[in-house]
């Protein structure tokens, strides 16, 4: 795990690089500089954030590699990331964040207690979970799949188990911790997840889901993935993130509810 988590530091190479210091102009991997007249079309910084100069964010400490923290003693993880990008685009620079551990039991009460801004911390959008805080868009598909030994279709460790079935953002750190295993092709049940924010903080979410759909034009969540996932999985995972020519939202209403579903 620890190799795996120093693998994945490699989010900081991100971090260096130098963006033009306005509201919303960044470099990325694919499109130069946000010009100030697309800036302009953007929808304004809430001014709670914009009066603290900073934002504060709540993320996984222990769940790579979405969030976690790495062997330097920093936050990291591709939610991590997230963050970091945020902050170029409020401030222009990335160091404009601080991070909140946000276990599963406590992302809620850290919006509704004001205790953080965001919330990106792998949160699955449920109906549930809407009636008492608002998601951003959808920004990663977390989707269930089959971990299995590598010369053997269905077969798992010692015989125990054919395979194992889980979200994909939990057996991607076993399947890179062992190189005799491997994620199949198969998927099951996606479900997105998103950035929660505080009930009825309207600009917020107007706020993050134009920064996204920016992010998604400009592909940087595969500069992301990439920071994060083992070049082996790249193809793969890259089905779960916003890109250029790859969308998904949340399921309609009239889908069955997660919570039934997957008990």
């Amino acid at each position: 795990m620890k190799q795996f988590a120093g693998a994945v530091f490699a989010a900081a190479v991100v971090a260096s690089l130098t963006l033009v210091a306005t509201g919303v102009a960044s470099t990325s991997s694919t499109g130069g500089v946000t010009g100030a007249a697309k800036a302009a079309k953007l929808p304004a910084l809430p001014p709670e954030v914009q009066a603290r100069k900073r934002w504060i964010i709540g993320v996984k400490c222990d769940v790579p590699p979405f969030g976690y923290i790495n062997v330097q003693g920093k936050n990291a993880g591709f939610d991590v990331e997230i963050g970091h990008w945020f902050a170029r685009y409020a401030f222009g620079k990335s160091n404009r964040v601080g991070f909140v551990c946000a276990p599963t039991a406590a992302r809620e009460p850290l919006l509704t207690a004001d205790r953080v801004d965001l919330v990106i911390s792998t949160f699955t959008y449920t109906r549930d979970r809407d009636t008492r805080i608002d998601f951003s868009r959808a920004y990663y598909k977390a989707t269930g799949r089959l971990l299995v030994k590598n010369d053997s279709p269905i077969a798992f460790d010692q015989g125990r188990a054919d395979t194992v079935m889980f979200d994909d953002t939990g057996l991607v750190v076993i399947a890179a911790a062992d190189r005799t295993s491997k994620l199949t092709n198969d998927l099951f049940l996606a479900l997105p997840y998103g950035i929660g924010i505080k009930q009825g903080n309207v600009a917020m979410k107007r706020w993050v889901d134009s920064r996204l759909n920016l992010m998604k034009k400009r592909d940087i969540f595969m500069s992301i993935l990439r920071n994060n996932v083992p070049p082996r999985f790249l193809a793969g995972f890259s089905k779960n993130i916003l890109r250029p020519n790859n969308n998904f939202t949340y399921a309609p209403e009239t889908a069955p509810a997660p919570e039934t579903v997957c008990p």
